[in-house]
This record gives structure tokens, sequence and C-alpha cells, in this order.
């Protein structure tokens, strides 16, 4: 293939596909385990207040929801990963528009069952974000207002609601942080790093006998 085709695609498993570095970034990004633990440690950095109304997913209650749901609501997804061996997840990614604003939505699936979902907005004025914020405050907070740099969202069942306002402006939705998805994240950390702690003594050792 020609390189200046070329460079316009990626591989995968031995087939050439348009290129999208949206895509392609967040393949890199949730093949890593670490990018599920950053998502628990912007949770944890913050205060928690309590909703009456459960969160959930397009009405469906939250751990609840499948891929197939998803494929009834929304079709086949624009991209889709699944993840390494050890997590043994599954993404779906879709561009969707919602209230009038073209949206990224992410959903994670583990054992076929919904646990993190995100709807991401980008170039937003900040009177589009307080419009938003207002209507998450009616429909979790009874309008109590809330300050989403410093508090997230909390249900009944450990569901939480954290909003992040940086370069673009994420919604992010999580299936009770001590579920066992989390866990075994923090169990697949560890695993990793004892394993490159052992290989690293493996070329210590080498170079010692050989030097």
């Amino acid at each position: 293939m020609n390189l200046r085709i070329l460079r316009f695609f990626f591989k995968r498993k031995g087939t050439y596909f348009p290129r999208n570095y949206y895509y392609e970034r967040l393949f890199e990004k949730y093949t890593d385990a670490t990018s599920y633990l950053s998502i628990v440690a912007s949770v944890q950095s913050k205060q928690n207040i309590v909703s009456q109304r459960l969160i959930s997913f397009n009405k469906n209650e939250f751990k609840n929801t499948t891929k197939q749901d998803v494929y009834k609501q929304y079709g086949k997804p624009n991209y889709q990963i699944k993840t390494n061996k050890v997590l043994k997840t599954e993404l779906f990614f879709y561009r969707v528009f919602i209230g009038g604003h073209r949206v990224k939505l992410d959903l994670h699936f583990y054992n076929n069952s919904l646990f993190f979902y995100s709807y991401t907005f980008s170039y937003l004025r900040e009177d589009e974000k307080y419009q938003i914020v207002n209507l998450i405050e009616k429909k979790y907070l009874d309008e109590k207002p809330f300050d989403y740099n410093n508090f997230v969202i909390i249900d009944g069942k450990q569901s939480i609601i954290n909003i992040i306002d940086s370069m673009d402006f994420t919604i992010n939705y999580i299936c009770c942080i001590t579920s066992s998805i989390f866990q075994r994240v923090e169990t697949a950390i560890s695993n990793e790093k004892l394993a490159a702690a052992k290989k690293q003594k493996m070329v210590a050792d080498e170079l010692f006998q050989k030097l």
C-alpha cells in the first residue's frame, strides 16, 4: 500500500480500516487498566451528594443494561473495542445528537453488563453547561444545586454521576464503584507491577552475572 495512503489507515488483525485518530486514542487508553483507576480517583477526590432517584441508563436499571439493549436503541456502534485478556471488557462508542448537541457516547460492559458510560460534549458555552447541569439537578436532586467541581451525585445503590469540565465537558456514570470490575482492575494493575518488577530483576541479575 502506498505510504501516502497508508498514513490514513490503521491495521488490525490483518485488515486495514480508515484511520480515525480519536478512536485510536480510545483504544490505547482503555486497553490500559489504569484508565479505570483514574475514573475512580476522580470520584474519590470529591464529596458525595445523595440522590433519592436511582441512576439509570435510558430508564433501564444500570447493571441490568446489556449490549443487546444498547443495540436496540442505537444500532451498531461507530467503533467497538474488546480489551485485554485480564479485564475482558467490551466498549461501544457512538456519536449521537442529544438536545441539539453532537455528543460522544462511550459504553463499557463487563460480563455483558453495563458498568460505566459517559457523554462527552465539545465546545460548549458556559450557558449551555449551566443548562445541562440544571437538568441533572432537576432529575436527580429535586432541583437542589450542587457544585460539580467538588461533589458527585450518588444513589442508593452506590452508582455515581461525576461531571468533569476540562477541555471537553464530560458526564461520567459509574455503576457501583465497589463492583467486581473495579476490584479486578486493581488486581490487574498489581499483577502487572509484580511482573514488571520480576522482569527488571531478571535483567539486573543477568547483567550482574555477565559484567
